[in-house]
């Protein structure tokens, strides 16, 4: 899923896959009552404001 990125980005400044596990566990501890509609993941860096 990065082989379009990786001549730009350095491995070390991706996303790391246990990132996004320990984002979906943290989804799975919320009340029922808690809407999440949608979650944006970036990298840190110079473009955050795109986001």
């Amino acid at each position: 899923m990065t082989a379009w990125i990786r001549d730009r980005v350095e491995p070390s400044r991706m996303i790391r896959v246990e990132d996004i596990a320990e984002l979906a566990l943290a989804v799975t501890k919320l009340s029922a009552n808690a809407v999440v509609p949608e979650m944006v993941v970036a990298r840190p860096g110079a473009q955050l404001w795109r986001v």
